[in-house]
C-alpha cells in the first residue's frame, strides 16, 4: 500500500483537532477544580455556620440560665407573699371569729332582755 502524502490541509486538521483535545482536556480540569474549590467553599460555609450556630446555642443557654435564676427569685418573692397573706388570713379570721361571738352574745342577751327566746 502507498503511503498517503499529508497536505498542509490534513495537517490544519489535525492541529485544529489537537488543540481541540487539549483546550477540552483543559475545560474539564477547570470545571473540576471549580467543581473541588465550590465543595470547598461549602464546606468552609457549613462550618462557619456550624459554628455561628453552636455561639448561639451557647448565648441561648446564658440567657435560659439568667431566666431560671430570675424565676427562682420570683418563686421566693411569692412564697413570701404568700405567707404574709396566710399571716394576714389568719389575723382576720380570728378577729371576726371574736366579732362574731361577740354579736351572738349580744343578740342573745337583747332576746333575753325583751324575752323572745
Amino acid at each position: 500500500m502507498a503511503k498517503k502524502q499529508t497536505t498542509i490541509d490534513d495537517l490544519a486538521v489535525i492541529v485544529k483537532k489537537g488543540f481541540y483535545e487539549v483546550d477540552h482536556k483543559m475545560a474539564t480540569m477547570a470545571t473540576k477544580e471549580m467543581a473541588k474549590n465550590l465543595v470547598n467553599d461549602l464546606a468552609v460555609m457549613v462550618q462557619k455556620g456550624f459554628v455561628d450556630s453552636g455561639k448561639k446555642i451557647d448565648g441561648l443557654k446564658s440567657d435560659i440560665d439568667g431566666l431560671k435564676s430570675d424565676m427562682v427569685e420570683v418563686n421566693d418573692r411569692l412564697d413570701s407573699i404568700d405567707d404574709r397573706l396566710d399571716r394576714i388570713e389568719k389575723i382576720f379570721s380570728v378577729d371576726h371569729k371574736n366579732r362574731i361571738e361577740r354579736l351572738e352574745f349580744e343578740v342573745k342577751n337583747l332576746k333575753d332582755l325583751f324575752a323572745l327566746k
